[in-house]
């Protein structure tokens, strides 16, 4: 990617915050499911750490902390961002009677003493930012078996390799030089930085857009490519969870 510039991409995304779920689909129904099957992985997962505080990095506008923060009744729920404007609408449109703390943060240069955190999290967020400076930073903050969990493209789906690496066909929402993940690449940086457990598991064939009569059977046709082996492979995401040793 680009050399990463806290100043350029947070006001790229000052700028996109309004229209941010709208220009992903995040706003669909399609996306909301998608979600929710997500969070019944993520929330076990993270909620098997020791006792403390999850950390969601690169909250935006919140699409994942509505979902995933509520299933956590009995730990305090971080949402961080380094965008100010994301982090207001965030705010905003959480209407769960669980407690968030909002709180902006550079995930290369977190506020948070060494190991005094238990979960780390995201939806969307490792593609954007210096890579092994975030799992170095995460492996810093994370208590002795404290777990992380993240969702991001996988640039062996097609499409997305497409999206992400032809200019003319990138969207709006991106910002200069984000790309996507490629799963052996992660584990092996996941590894060198003391992660052990590790698990990225391509999944999800569903687009945002899919229309809500025709979501049922397309994630049921997206759950049988996702057991088929290397077929799977090409899943438009990364489910990543591993355990800090």
């Amino acid at each position: 990617m680009a050399a990463y510039n806290t100043d350029t991409e947070a006001g790229h995304f000052n700028k996109v915050a309004e229209t941010y779920e709208a220009s992903f689909g995040l706003n669909t129904p399609a996306a909301a499911r998608k979600v929710e099957r997500l969070c019944d992985v993520f929330a076990p997962w993270l909620g098997a750490a020791p006792q403390g505080p999850v950390l969601e990095l690169g909250a935006g506008t919140g699409f994942l902390t509505r979902h995933l923060a509520p299933r956590f009744a009995h730990r305090d729920y971080i949402a961080s961002d380094l965008t100010p404007a994301m982090l207001e609408i965030a705010a905003k449109t959480y209407t769960d009677g669980k407690a968030v703390t909002w709180q902006e943060e550079d995930c290369t240069k977190l506020h948070f003493q060494d190991s005094s955190i238990s979960g780390a999290t995201g939806h969307g967020i490792l593609h954007h930012v210096p890579l092994e400076s975030t799992i170095m930073e995460m492996a810093r903050v994370l208590k002795p078996g404290g777990r992380i969990a993240f969702y991001e493209p996988n640039l062996l789906n097609p499409y997305v390799f497409l999206v992400k690496k032809i200019p003319f066909m990138r969207p709006e929402g991106d910002s200069e030089g984000e790309t996507a993940l490629i799963g052996y690449r992660l584990r092996k940086l996941l590894r060198k930085h003391g992660f052990v457990d590790i698990h990225v598991v391509p999944c999800e064939f569903t687009m945002n857009q899919t229309p809500e009569k025709l979501a049922p059977l397309v994630e049921k046709v997206s759950r049988g490519l996702e057991r088929i082996p290397l077929l799977r492979e090409f899943g438009g995401s990364l489910k990543i969870m591993a355990c800090r040793s």
